[in-house]
């Protein structure tokens, strides 16, 4: 047979035993509250100051983006102030390029009609109206006249040059004759 051991001390009851440790316990278990919460309160105001930084961040984007609005704002101004004096500029630069084309055409044709005038021809009045060209004026003798248009004709600046009327006035110093001659630009004249 074998022996059995048998303790024959008395035990404690388990509250009793409890009772000693449950303090320590206690004490462990609210030092591990506290610890959790402020391990939880680092955390909080560690994500408090981040985000106020991230707010401080997008209050100075926001700011930049304002100012570069001002900024946007003056640009757009500026390049449409700009682009209207370029129009106004392009504008008075082809009246000035129309008003040198007009005054070279106008030149020539004048210094045309005064090659192909004979000398007892004298013309009053010259009109230009777009591609047309009216000539006014008297003559002392009626054949310079037909001479007269011919040598326009020939001129080459000219095409459907016309006499239109002649009438015939007497003055002191003899009989003079007043026309009229019309015609036309040459597509080729400048």
């Amino acid at each position: 047979m074998a022996l059995e051991r048998i303790n024959l001390v008395p035990q404690k009851p388990f509250a009793e035993k409890m009772k000693g440790k449950i303090p320590f316990f206690l004490g462990f278990l609210a030092v591990l509250v506290v610890c959790t919460l402020y391990v939880q309160h680092l955390s909080l105001a560690g994500k408090v100051e981040k985000n106020r930084q991230e707010i401080a961040t997008m209050e100075k984007a926001i700011t930049g983006l304002t100012e570069f609005r001002k900024e946007l704002g003056e640009k757009t101004r500026l390049v449409n102030t700009l682009t209207e004096q370029h129009k106004t500029l392009l504008d008075e630069v082809t009246a000035l390029e129309n008003q040198v084309y007009y005054k070279r055409r106008y030149s020539v044709a004048l210094a045309g009609i005064a090659a192909a005038q004979p000398p007892s021809v004298l013309c009053r009045r010259i009109s230009f109206a777009d591609n047309s060209i009216a000539i006014n004026g008297e003559a002392k003798g009626y054949d310079d006249l037909p001479f007269f248009v011919e040598r326009l004709k020939q001129n080459g600046q000219f095409k459907m040059v016309n006499l239109q009327g002649v009438s015939k006035k007497k003055t002191d110093a003899g009989n003079l004759f007043e026309f009229n001659i019309s015609g036309e630009f040459a597509e080729n004249s400048i």
